[in-house]
């Protein structure tokens, strides 16, 4: 705590030292106090945009896999945006870089927003942010996700994941921004008066990572909200494997079910429309993933599948799978013993029939889906989960222990010794989330610091106007 306090005050002068700078450079300015996070009390009654029916309307569903479905679905709201691409003599990158940036009339801050996993400007989550970072006052600067192969093939950094590598890209990225010219001779620079950034999901974390940078200091970022940042990566990491692994084999084409967002038959969905909307965030997490490891493993460490493919080809790969088929076979079929002593006298009676089948299908898919993990095999992109990723392509690749990659994302970590501007918002049904460790955070981090609603999923609390109304308050001038 007493590091935080430090930090807290190394951040209120380095903010003080700035302006007082400008202003002797001739700009009418005077010192500002360190900006304090936005607390409940002075926000809408988020209890009034929570739903116990998906209307998909942009209101918060009271149940956290629902709410993380419909995260997408609200009225649209767009902004108009220019494309700038910033040089390599700006950048040092490999090549040119395309970004988005929608500009104020006059002086205002610049909002960074730096999007969640695989996320482009033009998606309407991204849109939306921008839209309210507008509205709220401020230049608005985005860009792809550091995920996206479009980016990481501009950049060259390396492999995609690491984010304290990724961080000094956004700060390379919005020092060659700041120095565009956009009226004759003035430049970005002389018409922003701060740097505020907006970080959702990984983005979040990156968030974090940044603001670290001395270079971050320099500009001076000024004030941070982070959106739904996982409490620890690796735990949403392996959340999403898990949904992978159990729950998206079960469905093919009824994940159709959920393109435009997903209302459960009744109030409370069932256990299989839980296993179903686990399978879709499997689905859009994990199908991308696939992309982005074959891209990144032929740019930075090429023959690492190859070398997966020799080893579970050889016999005792496949003697090991042999043995593990069997023992998940006698475990089945216990499973399926025990079952018919939770519906006695299933025989005699129709409604028990009905629903014992009913367990016993879902049951038997879920048997299909464990067999199907017991023949995964690395070599094969598709059976990639993130710990995989991580383990076995992020990690060598900048030759570090996995543990070293894991931890830059922690919040208990950051959060910690972040200074006052830096707020994060997050929802107590956020299925990316472990409870006890969310548990945890908490006693670490007070609110309003820690905003955590009782409701919301992963991200699902975008459409609402209390959120509108959380970002005006807080990036306004």
């Amino acid at each position: 705590m007493v590091r935080r306090c430090l930090s807290w005050i190394l951040a209120g002068l380095l903010l003080t030292c700035s302006i007082t700078i400008r202003a002797h450079a001739g700009a009418a300015e005077t010192p500002a106090p360190v900006f304090q996070p936005v607390p409940l009390s002075a926000l809408p009654d988020f209890s009034k945009e929570v739903e116990e029916r998906a209307t998909k309307k942009g209101l918060v569903h009271n149940h956290g896999l629902v709410a993380t479905i419909n995260y997408k679905e609200f009225e649209k709201r767009k902004l108009k945006m220019q494309e700038w691409k910033l040089p390599v003599s700006a950048t040092g990158f490999k090549e040119d870089v395309n970004v988005q940036i929608a500009l104020q009339p006059g002086r205002a801050p610049l909002a960074v927003a730096l999007l969640g996993f695989a996320m482009k400007p033009d998606g309407k989550v991204a849109q939306a942010w921008a839209h309210d970072l507008h509205n709220a006052g401020c230049h608005v600067l985005t860009f792809d996700s550091v995920f996206c192969p479009e980016l990481n093939c501009c950049v060259g950094h390396g492999v995609a994941g690491h984010l304290r590598a990724e961080a000094e890209i956004v700060v390379k990225l919005v020092d060659a921004a700041l120095t565009q010219k956009i009226e004759g001779a003035e430049r970005l620079r002389e018409r922003v008066s701060s740097v505020r950034i907006l970080g959702g999901s990984y983005g979040g974390a990156l968030a974090l990572n940044v603001i670290n940078m001395p270079r971050a200091q320099e500009w001076p970022v000024d004030r941070t909200l982070l959106l739904s940042p996982p409490v620890r990566m690796r735990t949403a990491a392996s959340t999403l494997d898990r949904y992978y692994r159990d729950d998206l084999p079960l469905f093919g084409p009824s994940l159709m079910k959920l393109l435009d967002g997903y209302t459960p038959a009744h109030d409370r969905p069932t256990p299989r429309e839980e296993s179903l909307m686990r399978a879709g965030i499997a689905y859009d997490f994990l199908g991308t993933l696939t992309e982005i490891l074959k891209d990144n493993e032929k740019r930075y460490l090429p023959g690492t599948l190859a070398q997966f493919e020799e080893s579970d080809s050889n016999a005792n790969a496949e003697q090991r799978r042999k043995i593990e088929e069997e023992i998940l076979k006698g475990r089945q079929k216990r499973q399926l013993e025990d079952l018919k002593l939770q519906f006695p006298g299933f025989d005699n009676d129709k409604a028990v029939k009905e629903a014992y089948e009913q367990a016993r299908k879902y049951m038997e898919d879920r048997h299909k889906a464990e067999k199907e993990a017991v023949r995964r095999t690395l070599a094969n992109p598709d059976h990639w989960g993130f710990q995989d990723y991580v383990n076995y392509l992020c990690a060598p690749a900048w030759k570090k222990d996995a543990e070293g990659i894991w931890s830059c994302g922690d919040l208990d970590k950051h959060l910690s010794e972040a200074p006052p501007y830096v707020q994060v918002v997050m929802a107590q049904d956020d299925p990316l989330n472990d409870p006890e460790e969310l548990a945890n955070l908490r006693k670490l981090v007070a609110e309003p610091a820690l905003l955590v609603l009782p409701h919301g999923g992963h991200l699902g609390y975008c459409g609402t106007k209390w959120f509108q109304e959380l970002i005006k308050k807080t990036f306004q001038p």
